[in-house]
């Protein structure tokens, strides 16, 4: 009797397995192999295009001098578009499914959303709202609630901040739409009076460092402060370690102040300027006013631009050396 290899005898089993992936799912021209195939796309599809957003952000939109925040939101859009053109694809070329079906499917989906994940799908389009109308960027610090912290990251469903004491807050991007959102960072335009309000906040938030705090300031030219700004600072020199006015003869109308008058051709000439410092805490307020008179002004955490603004300052500050 004529023996049969091995090999031969064991094509029967592969055969058999191989129909298994082969055999139609519930009567579809899915099969196990197609969805193993597909799910395999999906994963490597999700890999790759976070690989490819992370080189755009960090290796072509910082180097040509996009800000970091615009550079995030720019990135987080190429990938929610290339992940979509992919997921059709795949739809497409592996498991046959056509533009037709694809779109009834989703309309499907959008009656079980519905019912059950309205929380998820507001989520990701206040996501897309806030990618598109900006109201906040990555690095600005915002207020939402009671959370206030600069903003790390726009995902799709929440919003990452983090606090001054270095701990993430995840918010749902759902409630930055109802709710009142205060950013610090965007340039304000106002009145003398809402200029003064926004450099009050600066002043406020330095008084609760006590002797461990610093206020330095520069005013635009040499007139005599108004009121409320002048009693502003001669309060907060008795609250905190040192506070120093360049400009408008605030260091001889006010026991307690610092500084001195500034150059007649100094840059800083025109330029409302204050810096707050203390330990794990610091902050920039800049201000100039336009041509009609109101002023455009904008308060900075940023650790650089804060550090930037103070070296600035102490540079004039002719008793900051006594002090010390």
């Amino acid at each position: 009797m004529t023996r049969i290899p091995p090999a031969f005898q064991a094509r029967p089993t592969v055969d058999r397995i191989w129909s298994v992936f082969e055999a139609p799912i519930a009567g579809t021209p899915l099969t196990l192999a197609k969805l193993i195939v597909a799910v395999a796309l999906l994963i490597a599809l999700v890999w790759l295009t976070g690989k490819l957003t992370r080189w755009l952000a960090h290796g072509v939109l910082r180097r040509r001098g996009v800000d970091p925040g615009s550079t995030e939101e720019i990135a987080t859009l190429v990938r929610y578009l290339l992940t979509a053109l992919g997921v059709v694809i795949i739809l497409q070329a592996v498991i046959g499914v056509n533009l037709t079906t694809i779109v009834g499917l989703l309309a499907g989906i959008g009656v079980g959303l519905g019912f059950g994940l309205q929380n998820i799908v507001s989520n990701f389009f206040s996501g897309l709202i806030l990618l598109f109308e900006r109201p906040i960027k990555v690095g600005e610090k915002v207020r939402v609630g009671e959370a206030v912290g600069t903003v790390r990251r726009i995902a799709i469903r929440a919003t990452t901040i983090i606090a001054d004491d270095n701990t993430a807050i995840i918010i749902p991007n759902s409630d930055f739409i109802p709710q009142r959102v205060t950013n610090w960072r965007r340039p304000s335009r106002g009145s003398d009076a809402l200029a003064e309000r926004a450099a009050a906040l600066l002043s406020a938030q330095a008084s609760e460092l006590g002797d461990t705090g610093l206020l330095l300031a520069a005013v635009p030219d040499d007139d005599p402060l108004p009121a409320a700004q002048l009693t502003r600072y001669a309060k907060l020199a008795h609250e905190i370690g040192f506070v120093g006015v360049l400009g408008g003869g605030a260091a001889d109308h006010a026991e307690g102040l610092r500084g001195g008058p500034l150059p007649a051709g100094d840059p800083l000439r025109g330029t409302w300027t204050e810096v707050a410092l203390g330990p794990g805490y610091g902050a920039c307020f800049v201000a100039r006013r336009d041509d009609g008179g109101v002023w455009r002004f904008a308060i900075s955490y940023d650790h650089e631009t804060v550090v930037e603004c103070a070296v600035v300052l102490m540079a004039r500050m002719p008793s900051l050396a006594a002090v010390a």
